[in-house]
């Protein structure tokens, strides 16, 4: 038994037994709303419903018994919660949300933007921080969301839903002697060459970075490895090395002095995830941002665990 489980039991008394109703308001799908009462059916040993076919038609008796302190439990953690929102100094409505420089600075504004015009006295939160910071503050309660990036399936130890796939791109000077070759794409190879100038977790021996340029017998030179794509921009421009960025950095971008070129197929793809806590308990604000950034609840429900 779980507290979504007895939330969507309320939720489906207080929709007149409507489960396609109880599912828009409490921002879930009706299969999945379904399948928690049935699991919660099962937990208790007896059924809450009386059914015909996949419609609830009433009440079974021991349901009618059970729902009244159902819905003291649901209400009273819905009273925790804001509590404690008011004993952390909070007030208002609140949304927490943590982000990569490159997510905060060009995914997450127009989202924002939407949910401010549509939640009056929305306050937001925005931590700038990188992912396993994000995923560790939302095992804490520290956050409700976060949007970061990895190589990897999943990341690890959270649930999470992917928004975008990407490849890294070269950035250089236009006078260096790359920028000015005819090749479509740099390889690994020219890269290794000169002095990098990348993202922070590039330097980690594990990372995807790394190993790639390792199983070419290669070493990377990092001259300089920064959080935030825009910094290591400016360092390129200043001639500090090529920058290894995320194309969301160079879109539209109208420099002389800077070239963009593709890497060839060698590093891996980059995966942009929405992280979710992980209890899946979503606050109204940040089921609305995620409609806000384009997901449906199926996606949120259907999200999988990455490996401790």
């Amino acid at each position: 038994m779980t507290l979504r489980q007895l939330q969507y039991f309320v939720a489906v008394v207080d929709a007149g037994l409507n489960i396609t109703l109880a599912a828009e308001r409490v921002h879930a799908t009706q299969p999945g709303i379904s399948k928690q009462l049935k699991q919660l059916e099962g937990a208790f040993g007896f059924d809450l419903f009386l059914r015909r076919g996949k419609s609830v038609e009433a009440l079974t008796e021991p349901g009618r018994q059970l729902l009244p302190r159902a819905r003291q439990i649901v209400e009273t953690a819905q009273a925790l919660r804001a509590q404690a929102r008011v004993l952390a100094g909070e007030t208002g409505r609140q949304l927490r949300i943590g982000a990569s420089p490159s997510a905060a600075r060009h995914l997450l504004p127009p989202a924002l933007a939407n949910l401010e015009r549509g939640i009056r006295d929305l306050e937001v939160t925005l931590l700038v921080t990188d992912t396993s910071d994000a995923i560790e503050q939302l095992r804490r309660g520290i956050l409700d969301l976060a949007v970061g990036s990895t190589t990897v399936d999943r990341p690890p130890a959270t649930r999470a839903v992917p928004l975008s796939r990407w490849r890294r791109v070269a950035l250089l000077p236009s006078a260096h002697p790359l920028a000015r070759s005819d090749a479509n794409a740099l390889a690994l190879a020219d890269l290794a060459r000169y002095p990098l100038v990348t993202y922070s977790s590039a330097q980690q021996s594990e990372s995807s970075f790394q190993r790639t340029f390792a199983e070419r017998g290669l070493q990377p030179r990092i001259a300089l490895a920064a959080a935030d794509g825009e910094l290591i921009r400016a360092y390129v421009r200043g001639g500090l090395g090529i920058g290894i960025v995320a194309p969301s950095v160079v879109d539209e971008l109208d420099d002389p002095e800077l070239r963009v070129m593709p890497i060839e197929a060698g590093l891996p793809a980059c995966v942009t995830w929405l992280l979710l806590p992980p209890d899946g308990e979503l606050s109204p604000e940040a089921q609305a941002l995620v409609a806000a950034l384009g997901l449906q609840p199926e996606q949120i429900e259907a999200a999988s665990w990455g490996q401790t």
